[in-house]
């Protein structure tokens, strides 16, 4: 019978997977041999049939050589293999052109890897419009978690000389800051506090801040009962109830770098079970204000000698001077390694090369700062002047990292440019 053969051939520098396609056209049998892959592919003597089998040959770049064997003179199935490789070849010549590319693909077809990549680099505003089209992807945008550099509630925010309440956030990418303000807490509690407790559900955050009283934060308790809160520092300097900050530092994931708050009129109760909580004693630092309850807070120091904290883990509180120095000596007692004339005292951890050092400075009400250091330090020596200054500079250094912009300036409480004599206590 006779044939019609026709050859094509496709010059390109691009390295080709396929070395040779031939199409044969019989009475018992049609086929798509792909020579280099191997691959046989069965179809039907259909124009419409043709357009998967070119594409599935085609997927893996340009045919080297094209070879079409047909039994008998078909013009129409010959026009159509054509029609369908030259627009094949068009569209994958206009995926290597950007600025001609035509998606083909609807977003309802994207597979829920690649819509959670798109929606990383959408706005806040455009994932809740997102989250508006369907239940589909409100299921996604609900389950996605977004980074935040901060998530802020203030309620003492202030607004042309009048009180109000902010809530502000920044996602971390793209960088993009957001806030409302809400005139009264009831108006806050209608409209706002569930966008607070949907950026906690989605949150990982960097800074947890939470300046809110008493009322909004047992509003705020009561809905996120269930929930596992994800931050690395924590912020409160508001309330002055224990409950809120307790019942956040329980229901946090492992990993919280900072926490810093007010337990002022906290009962001593309240706030040992406060220190004891694995996410307080384990933070690199703990910064608290108004300590009414000193023995208490140095709850905290038992802990770092129990898990054997990390050196340079630091613990700032304000309390009064006399009085805190009196329940350090009754509850380190057995321990108190080294102390001196100029408020400083070093407390013996069960490991032998550390110790925890803790300075204040001579006020009524004043800082104190606990700090795991090394044991062998220059203190334990007689330095000249000059080499304890600069012992004491590279200290303050390691220290200096965990001091944060917008915290108060301990420097008061670092050591001295001269070591001080010790008396050794036992």
């Amino acid at each position: 019978m006779p044939q019609n053969e026709i050859t094509s051939d496709d010059t390109t520098e691009k390295p080709l997977k396929i070395q040779e396609l031939t199409v044969n056209v019989n009475k018992k049998s049609n086929s798509i041999h792909l020579k280099g892959s191997g691959r046989v592919l069965k179809f039907q003597s259909s124009t419409r049939k043709l357009d998967p089998i070119v594409k599935c040959a085609m997927e893996d770049g340009h045919v080297e050589r094209l070879r079409m064997k047909i039994e008998k003179p078909n013009r129409v199935l010959k026009n159509g293999l054509f029609k369908v490789l030259l627009d094949e070849a068009d569209r994958i010549d206009r995926l290597h052109n950007w600025d001609t590319v035509v998606f083909e693909t609807n977003w309802i077809d994207l597979p829920e890897k690649l819509k959670r990549e798109c929606i990383d680099r959408m706005s806040f505003k455009t994932r809740m419009r997102l989250g508006m089209t369907s239940k589909t992807e409100k299921l996604i945008i609900d389950s996605h978690q977004a980074k935040f550099d901060f998530v802020k509630i203030d309620e003492n925010s202030r607004s042309c000389d009048e009180t109000s309440i902010e809530l502000s956030f920044r996602l971390r990418s793209p960088r993009q800051e957001f806030f409302s303000k809400f005139q009264n807490s009831s108006e806050f509690i209608e409209k706002g506090l569930s966008l607070l407790i949907f950026l906690l559900k989605i949150g990982s955050i960097r800074i947890l801040d939470l300046e809110i009283g008493d009322e909004l934060m047992d509003q705020l308790i009561g809905r996120i009962k269930n929930l596992k809160l994800r931050f690395k520092k924590y912020m409160n300097f508001v309330s002055t109830d224990s409950r809120g900050a307790q019942f956040i530092m329980e229901n946090c994931e492992e990993g919280v770098l900072e926490v810093l708050c007010d337990p002022k009129d906290c009962e001593e109760k309240d706030l040992e079970t406060f220190m004891e909580l694995p996410a307080v004693y384990k933070a690199n630092r703990v910064v608290l204000w108004h300590v009414q309850h000193p023995f208490a807070a140095l709850k905290l120091l038992e802990k770092w000698i129990q898990i054997d904290s990390e050196y340079n883990t630091i613990f700032d509180f304000e309390a009064v001077t006399q009085t805190t120095v009196d329940a350090i000596a009754l509850k380190f007692g057995d321990r108190i390694e080294l102390q001196n004339e100029d408020r400083a005292v070093w407390i013996r951890m069960d490991s032998p090369q550390k110790l925890i050092r803790i300075t204040y400075a001579p006020f009524y009400d004043t800082i104190f700062r606990c700090t795991v250091v090394d044991s062998v330090r220059p203190a334990l020596h007689d330095y000249p002047a000059e080499e304890s200054s600069s012992s004491s500079s590279a200290e303050s250094e390691r220290s200096a990292k965990y001091d944060s912009k917008d915290d108060l300036d301990f420097s008061f409480a670092s050591d001295s440019t001269k070591w001080p004599k010790f008396s050794r206590i036992r």
